[in-house]
Order: C-alpha cells, then structure tokens, then sequence
C-alpha cells in the first residue's frame, strides 16, 4: 500500500477567508462610525483630494478624510492562533472579539437586542455584555453552551444571583 502525503502542499495559497452572510432590511440600523478605519498612506498623503481618471490635479474634488474611510466588503483581522491567543475557547469556528465588535456596533444601538441563532463559542454573546447591548444566543451542542455559560461567568462576575442566560433545555 503506497503511504500518501499528508503534509500541506505549497503549490497554491492557504484558503483563509471565511464568509460572514448579514441580511437587512430598507430601515436597518448602520453605524457608520463606529466601523470606519483609517485610510492607507497613498490616501493620506493625497490630504483629501481624489484625483479624476485624467490624472490632472487641478480637477480635483476633496473630501473629508479625518473620521476614516468606511470598510469594504473584505474584513482583515489576524487568526486567533491555537493555544497561543487569549481569545481562544476551544470552539472549532471561533470568530475574533474584534470582527463580531464591528459588526455589532455597526448593526446596533445601546440597549437594542442581538440575535445569535448559532452561539458557538459565545463571542457574540461576549461583545453584546461589553457594549451595552441585549442578547439572545442559541447552541444546539450541550458541550459548546456549557463552554459559553462558562466564558460569560468568567467575563462579568458582578452578576449578583441571576444569570444572564437561561439554561433550560
């Protein structure tokens, strides 16, 4: 029996992207300002001004560059690095704090209600605590809700005697 090779191959780049799938409706809620990022360097040092297809400057029309540009449908964050990140709970999928922090704020209020059908790792769960916001997660996996329990417990422990979740099955 001929052993086959179980290493990565090096002949094509690693697929890293994940899709995230968002719905909304015509009145939906987008914060624009709480997701901008700043603008690379090349745009910097334009100071504003956006250069039409002629390449001529003096027909330039500026614009305001000091909140940021808004963020493309590309969202680039580092990957949570196995046993080596803080983050990490052990969920297979686990979404980094800070993509689920945008897309929260982007798409709510304070006070308003989140709703996450696939709770997982609970990170969700964490960042609606962290900014003010009501929550509703669902786990359909017995192990990955006791790990979620777990890491709201470990996040606010000023709950008195109530939890912020309900456990019954």
């Amino acid at each position: 029996m001929e052993q086959q090779n179980l290493t990565k191959t090096k002949r094509k780049m690693a697929n890293d992207m994940q899709p995230i799938i968002y719905g909304y409706r015509g009145n939906s809620i987008f914060n624009e300002d709480a997701v901008r990022v700043e603008y690379n360097e090349s745009t910097k040092k334009l100071n504003g001004r956006i250069r039409p297809s002629s390449g001529r400057m003096d027909k330039c029309s500026a614009y305001d560059t000091s909140k940021g540009a808004l963020p493309r449908d590309v969202i680039e964050r580092p990957a949570l690095l196995g046993h080596l990140s803080k983050e990490r709970t052990g969920h297979r999928d686990q979404k980094p704090l800070s993509i689920i922090t945008d897309l929260v704020l982007a798409s709510s209020n304070e006070g308003q209600l989140v709703l996450d059908c696939f709770g997982g790792s609970g990170t969700t769960a964490e960042v609606c605590l962290r900014t003010n916001r009501q929550f509703i997660t669902m786990e359909l996996e017995p192990n990955n809700f006791e790990k979620i329990k777990v890491r709201l417990e470990d996040f606010n422990k000023s709950f008195s005697n109530e939890t912020p979740f309900e456990t019954e099955w």
